[in-house]
């Protein structure tokens, strides 16, 4: 029991199991997130989702993972410590992504959205905001390219608030408030 009592919501996979087992944490989540997508309804939430093509290939397990009911996919990802990989890490986990979001034989314009989310217990950005996002651009006139791939990162340090729903901002709150050991959740 002590060494349950040591981990909490921060922890990888009990965020997994909590959001996993809770499909409207989910959705609600995702509702904070992005809140332009006006989602409504999300498929299964898979938790600890391992994708991995061989012994010869570095595989991925997602935190979390769901799709909406237009077929966009997403993967939510907690990260509390900060391995100097973020960016590497992102990348992969979209290529894992994008692999799934186009079936046999369907035009590119078929491919599905993929969104690569991480939750960041410090300020991956380092310019103190509370979301940062990619975009692809071509470098010599700044155009953006739409590869349907977005990555979000949320920096849950951030003092900036005031740029973010205040929704979000008072999930940001509870985020920094929560203590290594406890996460009680209760819907009102």
């Amino acid at each position: 029991m002590k060494s349950w009592e040591k981990v909490g919501f921060k922890d990888s996979v009990i965020f997994a199991w909590i959001v996993s087992e809770h499909k409207d944490i989910c959705l609600e989540l995702l509702q904070l997130i992005l809140p332009e997508l006006k989602l409504t309804k999300i498929s299964e939430v898979i938790s600890e989702y391992t994708q991995k093509d061989s012994n010869d290939t570095h595989g991925v397990r997602f935190d979390i993972f769901t799709e909406d009911h237009e077929g966009r996919m997403y993967d939510i990802e907690m990260q509390v410590i900060d391995r100097h990989d973020l960016s590497k890490r992102i990348a992969y986990y979209q290529s894992n992504l994008v692999r799934r979001s186009l079936g046999a034989g369907r035009a590119y314009n078929a491919k599905a959205d993929t969104y690569v989310i991480f939750i960041c217990d410090f300020d991956y950005g380092g310019s103190g905001l509370p979301i940062y996002t990619t975009e692809m651009i071509l470098r010599e006139n700044h155009r953006p390219i739409d590869t349907g791939e977005h990555n979000i990162i949320l920096n849950a340090k951030s003092k900036k608030l005031a740029l973010v729903s205040k929704r979000l901002a008072i999930f940001f709150k509870i985020f920094r408030e929560l203590r290594s050991n406890r996460c009680i959740y209760t819907k009102n």
